[in-house]
Order: structure tokens, then C-alpha cells, then sequence
């Protein structure tokens, strides 16, 4: 986690690229709380939430590769749940009439 922070850190971010990174063995490391933004990608920051897994690029697929480990895929339910909660706070938070 350490190593991620200060990466973002020398690229001169003042806040991480992503909200969660998933580890090759499925562990979820939390970078940056949900209600503030995050260096993701470039004009849409201000209303995502973003998720990484370590890995994708290797020598011979300079332009990306799926080689998410069984775990990391086994995490997809993380986006589910992000969703799950935060259209709970949306729901929770209207007036209703």
C-alpha cells in the first residue's frame, strides 16, 4: 500500500489514482475514501469511483492484457457492492413526499 501511495506521490498527484486496488490474491487494499475524488481517469474523476487490479500490462502485451488471477476476478463483486451502497446513501438521502 505503501509502495501505491508513493507512487501516486511522485507523479505529483495530490490525491491516489484509485479508491480501491485489488492484490493477486484477492486482498482489497482501501487507497481513498469514496466521497472524495480520485486521479483516475481525466474528466470523469469528479463522479466515479475507481477500481484497480494489479496487473494487466506484462513485456509481451504492451497494450494490456486479462491476466487477473482467479482471486482478483472473484472481487468483481466489489463493484457490486460500491453500488449497492451508494444507491443505498441515494435512497436514504431523498425527501420523500
Amino acid at each position: 500500500e505503501k509502495t501505491l501511495r508513493d507512487e501516486f506521490k511522485r507523479k505529483g498527484w495530490k490525491n491516489p489514482g484509485y479508491h480501491y486496488v485489488v492484490k493477486p490474491d484477492g486482498g482489497i487494499i482501501f487507497m481513498h475514501p469514496e466521497e472524495k475524488v480520485a486521479n483516475g481517469v481525466a474528466g470523469y474523476n469528479q463522479h466515479s469511483i475507481h477500481i484497480a487490479w494489479i496487473g494487466g500490462v506484462d513485456k509481451e502485451h504492451p497494450d494490456g492484457i486479462d491476466n487477473r488471477t482467479l482471486a482478483q476476478k472473484s472481487t468483481q463483486g466489489l463493484r457490486n457492492f460500491i453500488y449497492r451502497l451508494f444507491m443505498v446513501k441515494l435512497l436514504s438521502s431523498l425527501s420523500w413526499i
